[in-house]
């Protein structure tokens, strides 16, 4: 009965959340099925044509128990597209001469330093290796921490010292020779802007890239200000159980620190797809927006996953970007076309425990996600 009903107020609230252009009946009808059978209490999602917002629209809720819908301005954890994000602050400092894509991150850092171990002795860690997951760092994510925790400062979790929940960062492969994803390699470069910047990363942020692009219904602060957690989906499981505690702090900020809406990440994406035909750039230049796009091992490039097909794949010939992103309770991906002007956020407050994904108790795959850029791609007739 309680996903009857959840099922109904999906529905009712799909077409409440926006006065705009929307998408077909036929789109939102099949959407809510696919939301009701993969236990998605609420989506948000922004389409891009011809350099432009489209279309955005919020389909079901942001908290179950008060049935709020969720709407264009509704929060959501982005996950590890919080680095792409960064990736563009790293790529501004080099673009404005602080530090080169080929310096050995230990010639930035004093507060920290990269481990020396056996990997390195003939090759340094820089820039460019760990934008592209390359410098052979471990750690592949971050389960964060629950609300009333101790919280670390970005030092102890480098150094993987209490109260810290993950181990140190160190550099377990050879530097420059394969991609290895690693969230860890996102910390080292959120060292990097504090100590080049010599502010707090939130006000780099702010600065460099949320500022200059608009990104108004966005923050890298952790915790969330109190101010604004009414304006949260809220973080649920499987099942729509709720997150214990709520939504978990990220320390690792550039790894996946964001909280942000599509509509916000679209002006993101639209201002790196500008730059890139050349057209106008609000953050960076175009020859930086195109180093992005340069895969670098694979088909990673300087922050995104490139040359992907229209469904998010990687293909010899294919000239899209995309990055997906996932938090405790949270679900997402971006994906967007280098010359054509188009592409699609999607953002959702449902995910399976993290640590159950990672030590392989539960196989975990994005069918949900799949099926809807597949939809949309379709729909939007994209090349």
């Amino acid at each position: 009965m309680r996903l009857f009903l959840l099922c109904f107020l999906l529905f009712f609230t799909s077409f409440s959340a926006f006065s705009g252009p929307v998408p077909s009946k036929d789109f939102t009808q099949w959407l809510l099925l696919q939301m009701k059978t993969y236990q998605i209490p609420g989506v948000s999602i922004v389409v891009i044509r011809d350099y432009k917002i489209d279309w955005v629209m919020g389909f079901g809720v942001k908290d179950v128990l008060t049935e709020q819908p969720v709407t264009d301005t509704t929060l959501f954890q982005a996950g590890s597209i919080s680095k792409p994000v960064a990736a563009v602050a790293v790529l501004k400092a080099v673009q404005d001469e602080q530090f080169t894509l080929d310096d050995d991150v230990n010639s930035i850092l004093t507060a920290w330093t990269v481990p020396q171990s056996q990997f390195t002795l003939e090759d340094n860690v820089t820039i460019k290796d760990l934008l592209s997951h390359s410098a052979g760092t471990n750690i592949p994510g971050y389960i964060g921490y629950e609300q009333g925790d101790k919280l670390p400062n970005l030092l102890e979790v480098l150094n993987g010292t209490w109260p810290a929940n993950s181990p140190p960062v160190k550099v377990i492969n050879q530097p420059g020779m394969n991609f290895v994803y690693s969230g860890a390699g996102y910390s080292i470069l959120q060292e990097v802007l504090v100590e080049t910047y010599h502010l707090s990363f939130t006000t780099i942020m702010d600065k460099f890239v949320l500022q200059p692009l608009s990104m108004s219904n966005s923050t890298f602060n952790q915790p969330l200000p109190a101010a604004l957690m009414q304006q949260i989906a809220k973080p649920y499981r499987p099942n729509y159980e709720s997150v214990q505690g709520g939504p978990h702090i990220y320390i690792d900020q550039a790894a996946a620190g964001l909280w942000t809406t599509p509509f916000d990440l679209a002006k993101f994406v639209i201002s790196l797809q500008e730059a890139l035909r050349g057209n106008r750039y609000q953050v960076l230049q175009p020859e930086y927006a195109e180093l992005m796009m340069k895969p670098v091992f694979g088909n990673m490039g300087l922050g995104f996953f490139v040359n992907v097909n229209k469904y998010g794949k990687p293909s010899k010939h294919g000239h899209y970007f995309m990055h997906p992103g996932q938090n405790e309770g949270y679900r997402n991906m971006l994906i967007a076309s280098v010359k054509d002007g188009c592409g699609a956020i999607i953002m959702t407050n449902m995910s399976p425990d993290g640590r159950l994904v990672m030590s392989g108790k539960i196989k975990d795959k994005w069918q949900f996600m799949d099926a809807l850029i597949t939809r949309i791609a379709e729909m939007e007739e994209w090349d």
